[in-house]
């Protein structure tokens, strides 16, 4: 008998009931950490423009995160239907606190040329190329970049839900942000509140109440 080979045997199996203990702990975090969601059947279309509507009477609540306090006034509601074509999460500070990630997203025609679109994001910029001729004038009508202020936890973890591909729909509000920092102004940020421009402030900035991810809807 090879005491050594009963030793590497024990090893291994120590090895795979610990692989299988991570694995099994991960499910469940998964588990319990999955945001709740309902389901909506109807298909979502994409081609439709965004909607927006007045929000004059709406009132949004603050957001306090340390000695940070997010005040919102809503410039209008919104409403868009689109295709996800890139997304990316941020970290650290207060503002990437209150809008953890941004959503590139295109709509209407654009979606029959995302084979000839390359798509990045940037500090907070959606820039994209094209492989062959296309009309530039169109595709800014039709591409946003959206930072996304979830209003509650279970928005906030359902964002990672996403996928590249994935058509989804965002409702909430577009907003204008001023943090206060015990009681003085730190900084203000103004969403667009038009398809039509870009660069430096073109974004939207949008207070989330509600994300649709195919069947599946998030409050």
């Amino acid at each position: 008998m090879n005491p050594y080979r009963n030793k590497r045997s024990d090893l291994v199996i120590l090895l795979v009931l610990g692989v299988m203990a991570v694995i099994g702990i991960y499910v469940i975090y998964n588990e319990l950490t999955a945001p709740r969601s309902t389901v909506d059947s109807e298909a979502l279309d994409f081609y439709p423009d965004p909607l927006q509507t007045s929000a004059d009477s709406v009132v949004l609540p603050p957001m306090q995160r340390g000695k940070v306090k997010f005040l919102f006034t809503p410039k209008a509601s919104y409403s868009i239907t689109a295709t996800l074509v890139s997304k990316r999460s941020y970290f650290g500070g207060p503002m990437n606190w209150l809008s953890p990630m941004d959503y590139a997203l295109v709509w209407g025609s654009v979606n029959h040329l995302l084979d000839k679109i390359k798509f990045r994001q940037v500090v907070r910029f959606c820039l994209y190329r094209t492989k062959e001729a296309l009309d530039p004038a169109y595709i800014n009508r039709h591409v946003s970049n959206n930072h996304l202020i979830p209003s509650t936890p279970n928005l906030r973890k359902a964002l990672r839900k996403a996928r590249k591909g994935n058509v989804v729909k965002l409702d909430g509000y577009l907003v204008y942000v001023t943090a206060l920092r015990e009681g003085q102004v730190m900084t203000n940020w103004n969403s667009s509140l038009t398809r039509t421009d870009d660069g430096n402030g073109a974004c939207e900035i949008i207070y989330l109440t509600r994300l649709q991810i195919g069947d599946k809807v998030y409050e």
